[in-house]
């Protein structure tokens, strides 16, 4: 039930950019206020995050890097009113690239959570705050552009933005001792901003309309399914007059978590198509042909290995497929990675990050961080 509560809060959060109108959009996989390698001991009344990440990947085309150093903060109000808050540093370089960095927006996040009977809601609102790089130079513009693609996988693959609100509702309640269904919607305004230094003219990305129903059935003591289907509606982005529609998406996620022998077990399979995209040949001119992916899936596997209370180890490997854009041509990734995590003091963790990816393109990354909690 976790998972779907949360379903509708994580995907208002996740106020990605693309660098041209609805372009690649962040890699769904992720959410602002999670770090990779915090355990979960470390969710708590108050909560701080801090780390970097140093990523590079490369293939016939591209070599670019990217730094992120992401601090995020969390806490509760009061027993069901809770607040976090984002902010970022992020340094992009590459051999054919311009260099671009400074701080990404702030992201804040306010969440309810009732419960009434069987049934829990949860309702958020979160805002983006334009406090990131404020437009570019078009050798910028192509690296950040670069960045918004999913398949290289950046921890922040987002600079700057408009005012941002995107407020949602999340409702589960449970068929049976073993069963719980939810169902959520959340409403992204999208504010105008403008993206080059050289003009004034001003890119309004379209709002976004966000439905989710899904499932948890517990099996047996220790391991439970989910399955969720999400579907996303794209209001028509304008940029000088001219309009840019993307098609609708439609993703559906399975998995399978487990405990065994006192260690964590995941499983996730996501497959998400994309409907197709309108593009006046007026607009074509000024932002060139789509770069939207229109199928993409991953299959991950990942384990925490628990050493006593004070260390653990997680191993993860993943298969990703990217269908060929107008842009890009098909890619087949597979990824591996450790995340190791030890605790220093109470409430305290220290973890690392090293992982690889192989395929059509070749790319690492290493990082560190910490997470302390009250």
């Amino acid at each position: 039930m976790f998972r779907i509560l949360l379903l509708c809060v994580v995907s208002a959060l996740s106020l990605g950019l693309p660098a041209a109108p609805q372009a690649q959009p962040a890699d769904e996989g992720s959410a602002p206020f999670y770090v990779e390698g915090a355990p979960a001991a470390v969710a708590s009344p108050m909560r701080f995050t801090a780390g970097a990440v140093y990523q590079q990947y490369d293939d016939d085309d591209v070599d670019l890097a990217v730094l992120s150093v992401p601090f995020t903060t969390s806490f509760s109000l009061t027993r069901a009113l809770s607040l976090g808050v984002r902010a970022s540093f992020v340094s992009a370089d590459g051999a054919d690239q311009a260099s671009y960095f400074g701080y990404a927006d702030t992201q804040a996040a306010l969440s309810f959570q009732q419960t009434f009977g069987g049934t829990s809601a949860v309702a958020s609102l979160s805002v983006n705050l334009p406090t990131g790089v404020e437009g570019a130079t078009p050798q910028e513009a192509e690296t950040a552009f670069l960045i918004g693609q999913a398949f290289y996988g950046f921890r922040l693959p987002t600079l700057g933005q408009g005012y941002n609100v995107a407020p949602g509702l999340t409702i589960a309640f449970p068929v049976s001792s073993g069963l719980a269904v939810g169902v959520g919607a959340s409403y992204q305004y999208r504010g105008p901003f403008e993206p080059s230094r050289l003009s004034d003219a001003e890119y309004d990305p379209g709002d976004e309309v966000l439905l989710s129903a899904g499932f948890d059935a517990r099996l047996g003591a220790a391991s439970t399914v989910a399955l969720d289907a999400t579907y996303v509606v794209y209001s028509e982005d304008t940029f000088e007059g001219f309009a840019y529609t993307t098609g609708d998406a439609f993703m559906v996620t399975a998995q399978w978590t487990a405990g065994l022998g006192g260690h964590d077990v995941q499983l996730l399979g996501r497959a998400r198509v994309r409907g197709e995209t309108s593009i006046p040949p007026e607009t074509l001119a000024l932002l060139g042909p789509d770069a939207t992916v229109p199928t993409q899936g991953r299959l991950l596997g990942h384990a925490r290995f628990r050493f006593g209370d004070r260390l653990r180890f997680g191993v993860r490997a993943q298969g990703r497929y990217y269908e060929e854009s107008e842009v890009f041509s098909a890619k087949t990734l597979f990824d591996v990675g450790v995340v190791p995590e030890v605790q220093v003091a109470p409430g305290l963790w220290l973890n690392g990050r090293v992982g690889g990816t192989v395929g059509d393109l070749q790319g690492f990354d290493v990082g560190a961080g910490l997470a302390w909690g009250l």
